[in-house]
């Protein structure tokens, strides 16, 4: 790279303002580096007619940590719970997770399984940090439309707007599941289609919820109650076939109420009250590689997306950041984002997206067998799990990014 041409090329652009391009922007430029972050439509803060964004996830303990570090405390808002009751529509077995359960004596016993938050809460925090960071330029309103990949690794990244063309030592595409980064660069993504339907929404029911996530696999896909700071209100996640979705996202609340309670085995009493409701396709997928240019990076949904049963996706959006972070922080400042510095990472992060969406996608095949002799099997098995402790702490490191 000519001198010239280094001295103009900024450290890092980032595209994508969600959870995980906020963060990584935000962190990189608290380590002094000069980030550019493009992003079409700021973030807004969205609530429903209950008074709750729709969309929530459920932080864990090291995701929750790297926001603070990063100003964004999470303490005055969300919900946190320290158990999670986990049973199917088949059988008689349940399984019973808490905090005790965690064996990380490495990083102290959590305080929580984790915190369940407001998507648009927690991005509009970000934002509005990152808008006053000396460190950061925000371009709000624009789109990459144009990007030459460098073919060298003392080359910069092109990308052009409609308004400029940038040099970048390092480009990180953080622009969700249907990353325009990504195809822009045409990487391959192994995509792995559920044949379900996410079905989001709030409701209000008659008995309180004390603070537990629950989860009830139905044979259609999974049903999840998640506490919110309302005592009586949950996000609901529900996974289904298409024609199941499509029917239910049409009911009128009375009957879409009558549904929900019916999932769920009245096991908060009676649903009294329902929002709107929001669908969209569940697609597990796996891009080609984290790294697959030089000088490129995708980190979060644009490198991975995985099945909401765990609630693992944005917690590995946010380990793909520190690991990025654990690699800037070994740098001098000033020093040379790109070059083959994250291979290694692109190997493990690849890795790991891979084990989980197979995991997630043995978990659906699984609780979707209706013969009898499999529901005997998963019976036994969630009985093994609720009575061993090595199991149970396995299954928790393995969602917080322990594994």
């Amino acid at each position: 790279m000519a001198e010239d041409d280094a001295a103009k090329a900024l450290d890092v652009v980032i595209v994508g303002a969600g959870l995980v391009g906020s963060a990584a922007a935000l962190a990189l430029a608290e380590r002094g580096r000069k980030v550019t972050l493009i992003e079409p439509v700021a973030p807004v803060r969205e609530q429903g007619q209950l008074g709750f964004d729709l969309r929530t996830v459920a932080l864990s303990g090291t995701s929750q940590a790297l926001l603070a570090g990063l100003g964004i405390d999470l303490s005055d808002h969300g919900q946190p719970f320290s158990w999670m009751q986990v049973w199917e529509e088949r059988g008689t077995a349940s399984l019973a997770f808490n905090a005790d359960d965690a064996d990380t004596p490495h990083r102290g016993a959590p305080a929580s399984l984790g915190r369940i938050v407001e998507v648009s809460e927690v991005t509009t925090r970000l934002w509005s940090r990152l808008v006053e960071h000396p460190g950061v330029s925000v371009l709000e309103g624009e789109a990459v439309e144009a990007l030459q990949p460098s073919v060298r690794e003392d080359d910069c990244v092109e990308l052009q707007t409609a308004k400029r063309t940038l040099r970048s030592r390092l480009l990180i595409g953080a622009d969700g599941g249907r990353s325009a980064t990504r195809q822009l660069l045409d990487v391959a993504v192994d995509a792995r289609p559920t044949g379900q339907m996410a079905l989001v929404t709030v409701a209000q029911f008659e008995r309180v919820h004390e603070a537990i996530a629950r989860q009830r696999f139905l044979l259609d896909g999974p049903l999840a109650l998640l506490p919110l700071s309302e005592p009586k209100t949950c996000a609901i996640v529900w996974s289904m076939s298409a024609a199941s979705a499509s029917d239910k996202v049409e009911l009128a609340d009375t009957e879409f109420a009558q549904a929900l309670q019916h999932a769920s085995e009245s096991c908060l009493g009676r649903v009294t009250s329902v929002d709107s409701r929001v669908t969209f396709p569940l697609v597990q997928q796996v891009i080609d590689s984290f790294a697959p240019r030089p000088r490129v990076l995708f980190l979060g949904d644009a490198a991975r997306v995985v099945h909401p049963l765990a609630g693992l996706g944005v917690n590995m959006g946010f380990e793909d950041v520190a690991a990025v972070l654990a690699i800037v922080d070994r740098l001098p400042l000033g020093s040379d984002l790109g070059g083959p510095l994250y291979a290694r990472l692109a190997r493990r992060r690849g890795l790991r997206a891979q084990l989980m969406t197979g995991l997630m996608s043995a978990f659906q095949l699984g609780f979707a067998q209706q013969a009898p002799l499999a529901a005997l099997v998963r019976n036994m098995g969630m009985r093994a799990v609720d009575s061993s402790e090595l199991l149970k702490a396995g299954f928790i490191r393995a969602a917080t990014g322990g594994l």
